[in-house]
């Protein structure tokens, strides 16, 4: 018969294992580098910018085919004759640009979190785009819009009355809208609260928000617009809120290497959108 005794005490700690190999490295984020000329070919990795601070040119995504088509971010250059206006002026350093930096037209790139202002108005600096999204998807940050009637234009459309106010983005170039993606988003966490979170636009007869809601997107510019339905030619006036809208833009070659249609990337939810593409809030 096999009998149990008592427990011995516990025993001295064993010594420490040896230290386990290394993890694999992290992939290496965009860089921004900038110079007085055109982009050497050799110069960067695949997905870096390069500003050309010459003519004000934007290089960039690169890819495995090089620098491609860069995008002028400089304006016209001034009038001839005496006095003549100042062409644009492309700034750049470390943080948002103070508003007594550069003059009306010019550009300013935030060179840390590669925010890209401009071009400057007489009301300030503006909304940036992001030049950094992951796998080269851009964005703006989110855009206030004040309820008032100077902020949303009256318009008559195909016997819809309807209001719309435009956002500037700079970043939709005629690759993007013949190719691309653009979402638009709306933010009504701190405008109803029957309608707490984020939706992406069109949208239409949301509890306590009895309008449809949608957005057109043309060279650098997105429209926000909205009507009711059910009232054609009714003017409703301008929102009487303050609301908050943001765009994102999917270049058409990484919509296609995201192995997901057009219109499945317009119909993700703004969270999904934010985990596939990495963009911050």
């Amino acid at each position: 018969m096999a009998c149990e005794g008592p427990s011995g005490s516990e025993g001295p700690q064993g010594p420490e294992g040896p230290e386990g190999p290394v993890g694999p490295a992290g992939e290496d984020g965009s860089m921004m580098y900038s110079g007085q000329d055109a982009p050497d070919a050799t110069t960067g990795e695949n997905g870096d910018y390069y500003l050309d601070e010459t003519t004000g040119e934007l290089y960039g995504p690169k890819n495995d085919d090089g620098w491609g088509t860069p995008i002028s971010l400089q304006g016209p250059p001034g009038q001839d004759g005496q006095d003549g206006e100042d062409g644009s002026q492309i700034h750049s350093g470390s943080g948002a640009p103070d508003a007594s930096l550069g003059s009306v037209g010019d550009y300013y790139l935030d060179e840390d979190s590669y925010d890209l202002y401009g071009p400057k108005t007489e009301n300030g600096w503006d909304t940036p785009i992001n030049l950094k999204g992951t796998a080269n998807v851009m964005y703006s940050s989110w855009i206030t819009v004040p309820g008032e009637a100077s902020e949303w234009s009256a318009e008559e459309v195909s016997g819809d009355s309807i209001r719309y106010h435009d956002i500037a983005a700079n970043a939709l170039t005629e690759d993007i809208v013949g190719q691309g993606v653009v979402n638009v988003y709306a933010d009504f966490r701190d405008v109803e609260p029957d309608i707490d979170q984020i939706y992406a636009l069109p949208m239409s007869n949301l509890p306590g928000f009895a309008v449809s809601l949608y957005y057109q997107f043309s060279l650098q510019n997105v429209m926000i617009a909205y009507y009711d339905p059910s009232a054609k030619g009714t003017d409703l006036g301008p929102l009487t809120v303050d609301t908050k809208f943001r765009y994102v833009i999917i270049p058409g070659g990484v919509a296609a290497k995201s192995k997901m249609t057009k219109d499945e990337i317009k119909e993700m939810p703004y969270n999904e959108v934010k985990k596939r593409f990495g963009i911050q809030e």
